[in-house]
């Protein structure tokens, strides 16, 4: 067991910045990358001929988000059920805020109906007919339970981590998710297949975050290449190139070999395919390039916006399903009225970062009366 915590590799703003650019790239992935959710006429080539053929390739933002959850889950300060209880409820208290004000947009527009057994679904992510990309809530829930039991094995030494944090829930989650999608009958468990299959894609992920931060290996790495001739001859210019194509070829290596797939031999009457997703490389090597890159070019106007996006990522991402699903025939010709996609892309940003900011002042208000009242020691600082 390692007898100290390792320092974050990168500061709050770094760490900004990273959730800044993924966020971006979520935007893009969402608004450009699926011709059917396109519900209005578009001209530009770009988003005809261009975007479809960068979907895998920009998935890769939520790799991120899912890496820095784990990474920064390794330095906080209280790690215990309390703390990670009183993390989801935050959590859960900006998402439900976002999703019943889109509701009451629905119905009030007429382009749904209440259904209380929908709402309770959807409250919880299971269901997605308002909010399409609220799959992540459930997702978030359960991975950030799994985490705590995951990271006291982390802590033991990287094997154990390896096994318990990456193979073994690989393998347990595609167990399950099979199991509940031989349930169609009962919603309840179906819904919980598609759950576990977010899991098999994501949680090992989360589990490679707290593996690099908790063995410190960005900076291992990072002392390999002060020891590197060539690295420590090469200019700030010619350094910042090489990042940039190593960012690059991550999401390309997306594109082209997102997961690996391992068929099993006959166990209990069928044959197994599991997959493990490539994610686990390219998710760690992209945090590093940009960190690094951030560092080099930290204190730039576009730089400072783009932390700015990252400090209000959730609500962004939470406030762009305003333009998806029930809500579409009304939001997108607004969302796409800039024609082209660089505008289009500024445009969309702009309006959920308004909706964000005005949402994070009642939210703050409600989130401190709720700790107040369910966790007085944490806002006691006892």
């Amino acid at each position: 067991m390692m007898e100290e915590k390792p320092r974050p590799y990168f500061d709050r703003e770094i760490t900004a910045l990273l959730k800044g650019t993924a966020l971006v790239l979520m935007f893009f992935h969402h608004f450009f990358t699926f011709p059917a959710w396109i519900t209005v006429p578009v001209s530009d080539p770009f988003i005809v001929y261009v975007a479809p053929h960068l979907s895998h390739a920009t998935r890769i933002c939520v790799a991120v988000f899912v890496f820095l959850t784990g990474y920064l889950d390794v330095f906080r300060t209280r790690r215990g059920f309390s703390d990670r209880l009183r993390k989801i409820t935050d959590f859960l208290l900006s998402y439900w805020t976002v999703y019943l004000v889109l509701l009451l947009f629905a119905v009030l527009t007429k382009q749904t109906v209440f259904d209380p057994n929908l709402i309770l679904y959807e409250l919880f992510g299971l269901k997605q007919a308002i909010m399409p990309f609220s799959w992540y809530v459930p997702f978030y829930l359960l991975s950030l339970f799994c985490l705590h039991p995951v990271g006291k094995q982390i802590e033991r030494g990287p094997v154990r981590g390896i096994l318990c944090g990456i193979l073994l829930p690989t393998l347990l989650f595609t167990v399950l998710a099979y199991l509940c999608r031989q349930q169609p009958e009962r919603e309840f468990l179906y819904r919980l297949s598609f759950l576990f299959d977010n899991a098999v894609d994501f949680f090992p992920v989360m589990a490679a975050g707290t593996l690099v931060a908790r063995f410190d290996l960005f900076r291992r790495f990072d002392r390999q290449l002060a020891a590197s001739r060539p690295w420590t001859r090469m200019g700030a210019g010619w350094r910042a190139v090489l990042l940039l194509i190593l960012a690059i070829l991550c999401c390309a290596g997306r594109a082209l070999l997102p997961r690996m797939e391992f068929v099993s031999g006959t166990v209990f009457g069928r044959t197994w395919t599991f997959r493990l997703t490539m994610d686990l490389v390219y998710a760690p090597i992209l945090v590093w390039s940009l960190a690094r890159l951030f560092a080099m070019a930290r204190g730039h106007v576009p730089l400072k916006a783009l932390a700015v996006i990252g400090r209000y990522s959730l609500y962004l991402w939470f406030w762009h399903d305003v333009f998806f699903k029930v809500c579409a025939k009304l939001t997108q010709p607004i969302l796409y009225a800039p024609v082209f996609w660089p505008l289009i892309l500024v445009w969309g940003l702009a309006i959920c970062f308004a909706l964000s900011w005005l949402t994070d002042i009642p939210v703050r208000w409600l989130r401190a009366q709720k700790n107040r009242l369910l966790f007085p020691e944490k806002v006691s600082g006892k």
